[in-house]
């Protein structure tokens, strides 16, 4: 599992070191809750458990903001599952 950051109320995103030929998402933990977005365009819930409307919506503006970031991280762990794609 490849933690990318924490957010300021200690929500983690991740993504796992080798998901198969899944297009780019971000998954979000903290305690019991979890949560799932694929990276689109558009930003898009895959599934959620446990997380309020609320914490959704910022854990939506935190993806969006850290976008580049994510998907950077993403390509990268690609590459090296990958050579020479």
């Amino acid at each position: 599992m490849g933690e990318i950051f924490r957010d300021q109320y200690d929500r983690k995103y991740y993504f796992w070191s080798n998901e198969g030929d899944e297009p780019p998402h971000i998954h979000v933990r903290k305690a019991d809750s979890f949560a799932k977005y694929w990276l689109g365009p558009p930003l898009w819930l895959a599934y959620n458990t446990g997380f309020r409307r609320k914490e959704l919506r910022f854990i939506e503006a935190t993806i969006e903001e850290n976008r580049e970031l994510i998907l950077n991280k993403w390509n990268e762990q690609q590459r090296k599952l990958h050579p020479g794609k």
